[in-house]
């Protein structure tokens, strides 16, 4: 599945999308953050609750972990 044209079909492409900084093109943070510059997720729905993007945040900050 691709959404905002990142690939989330494996953890290879989450992680990648994931260390893109917020303010370039891909980035998965850019992406649900609804930064301009990225395509907002998820694509047709409402964007994630703040507890959501928060969660994801410290993924990102934890060293996106394979878990």
């Amino acid at each position: 599945m691709e959404t905002g044209d990142i690939s989330l079909t494996n953890y290879q492409n989450i992680n990648a999308a994931g260390a893109i900084q917020q303010g370039n093109y891909g980035s998965l943070l850019g992406t649900i953050m609804w930064s301009n510059g990225n395509i907002p997720m998820p694509k047709n729905g409402n964007q994630l609750s703040d507890c959501k993007i928060k969660q994801i945040e410290k993924w990102i900050e934890d060293g996106m972990p394979d878990n």
